[in-house]
C-alpha cells in the first residue's frame, strides 16, 4: 500500500500569499518549512486557529510518499531521513526556507547537524515540549500521541530523559497502536478495544490507564493536533494533572522563529 506524497502552500491568516512577509520591529523575512503527517483539514483547523501574528509557513508532506508499509524499524528510519532531507533541500531551493520544523515529535529524526548541514535551522517541537514540562516542574507525564512519540526510540522520550523527566504511555501496547489510528482518523468515529469504544472515550480509556499504573502521574502530552480538544475533559476527570498542549507548544516556537530568528 502507498501513499502519494502531496505538497501545499499554507498561508497564516490575514496574509497576502504575494505580498512579503513584515513583522514590526524585524526587517527580515524569515520563512519555515513545515512537514509531517498533517493534512490541510488539521493544519487549518489546529495552527490557523492559533495565529495571531502575521508570517506565512509551507507546508510539505513528505510522510506521505511511497514507503512501503513492510519497511520498519532501522530501514524505515533510514527511508525518511532521506525523505526529509529531501524535501528540506526541495523547500529551501524553491521557497527559500531559512527554518524547518516537524509536526509530530516522535518523527524528527534528523539530527540538528544534518539540517543546518543544508543551511536552514531545526526548531525542534521535541525540545520545547521537553523545556516546557521542566518549567512547570514536571517529573512524570503521560504521552497521549501515536506510537511513534510514545516508543522508547522516540526523540521526544529522549528529550524528556535529558530533562530527568519519566515518560509513560498505556502499558497495554495495542493501546498505542490503536491511538495512532486515531490519530489518522481524527480522533472520531467508534473504535474497537475489547468493546465498541467512542474514540474521545477509547482515548480517556488510554489516559485512564496510564493513570492506573502511574501514582505519581503529574501530566499529560497531548502530542498531535487530534487530541488537543481533548484537554477540558482530561482537565475535569482528573484536575490535578497539568496538560501540555504539543499544538499549542509548535505554534509559539513557530511564531518565536519568524520574528526572532
Amino acid at each position: 500500500m502507498t501513499q502519494k506524497m502531496t505538497e501545499t502552500n499554507v498561508v497564516l491568516p490575514f496574509l497576502d500569499a504575494q505580498a512579503p512577509t513584515q513583522v514590526e520591529g524585524n526587517n527580515t523575512q524569515h520563512r519555515l518549512g513545515v512537514a509531517g503527517f498533517l493534512n490541510d483539514d488539521t493544519f487549518k483547523r489546529e495552527y490557523l486557529l492559533l495565529s495571531r501574528v502575521q508570517f506565512e509557513a509551507y507546508a510539505r508532506n513528505p510522510l506521505l510518499t511511497d514507503v512501503n508499509e513492510t519497511v520498519t524499524g532501522q530501514d524505515l528510519s533510514k527511508k525518511l531521513q532521506g525523505i526529509m532531507l529531501e524535501s528540506i533541500q526541495g523547500m529551501k531551493d524553491h521557497y527559500a526556507i531559512d527554518g524547518f520544523t516537524i509536526v509530530t515529535p516522535g518523527l524528527e529524526l534528523l539530527t540538528q547537524e544534518m539540517i543546518e548541514g543544508i543551511g536552514v535551522k531545526f526548531v525542534s517541537l521535541s525540545a520545547a515540549i521537553a523545556t516546557e514540562c521542566a518549567q512547570k516542574k514536571l517529573k512524570h507525564v503521560g504521552l497521549l500521541g501515536t506510537k511513534w512519540d510514545t516508543a522508547e526510540s522516540s526523540p521526544l522520550v529522549a528529550a524528556l530523559k535529558r530533562r530527568h523527566i519519566k515518560s509513560y504511555s498505556p502499558p497495554d501496547a495495542s493501546m498505542s497502536q490503536i491511538l495512532t489510528a486515531c490519530a489518522q482518523l481524527g480522533a472520531s468515529g467508534i473504535i474497537y478495544y475489547q468493546r465498541p469504544y467512542k474514540a474521545s472515550d477509547f482515548c480517556l480509556e488510554a489516559v485512564n490507564s496510564i493513570c492506573e499504573t502511574t501514582p505519581k502521574l503529574d501530566g499529560i502530552v497531548l502530542c498531535n493536533p487530534e487530541f488537543r480538544w481533548l484537554a477540558k475533559k482530561i482537565t475535569s476527570r482528573w484536575p490535578k494533572l497539568r496538560i501540555i498542549d504539543a499544538t499549542q507548544i509548535h505554534w509559539q516556537i513557530m511564531r518565536n522563529f519568524i520574528i526572532d530568528a
